[in-house]
């Protein structure tokens, strides 16, 4: 979403202008290659690359099909395979961002005696979630377990 706001910023001079430019930032958005699946959201839903104004002015034959039947047999197999791409690049780009985080993670140890604060993400209905201390009293290691 912020790629659609950067845009708004760079061509709206005033806050109001923003109406004017909906239809050019969200046709330049549709057409945006990701970085995590290396295509557009528009060739993910339609198996093909956008065909903008130029494209379509410039070029002098267009394909066509003789019937509906004909084109989807075409296109099916074609949204497949943009579906095994995009899932294929989703999970590189995960284990890419996998591998950039946890490269300095480490397992914490507790030394046996020592003091730890316990962190509670829970919340009771009936309690105002801002106000409540999410670190409980200490507690005291009393053994360690193997590491996984």
């Amino acid at each position: 979403m912020s790629t659609i706001l950067i845009t708004f910023r760079v061509y709206c001079e005033h806050d109001t202008d923003w109406c004017t430019h909906v239809n050019s930032v969200l046709l330049s958005y549709r057409a945006l290659k990701t970085t995590v699946t290396k295509l557009s959201p528009y060739e993910v839903l339609f198996a093909k690359p956008m065909k903008l104004a130029i494209d379509t002015s410039v070029l002098n034959h267009i394909e066509t099909s003789p019937d509906v039947d004909t084109f989807l047999n075409q296109l099916i197999p074609k949204i497949e395979v943009a579906g095994e791409i995009a899932r294929a690049e989703h999970v590189n780009a995960n284990e890419e961002s996998k591998l950039y985080y946890d490269k300095d993670a480490a397992y914490l140890l507790y030394d046996v005696g020592s003091k730890v604060l316990l962190y509670d993400e829970t919340n009771k209905p009936d309690t105002c979630r801002k106000m409540k201390r999410r670190w409980g009293e200490p507690y005291f290691v009393e053994m360690q377990c193997p590491q996984l």
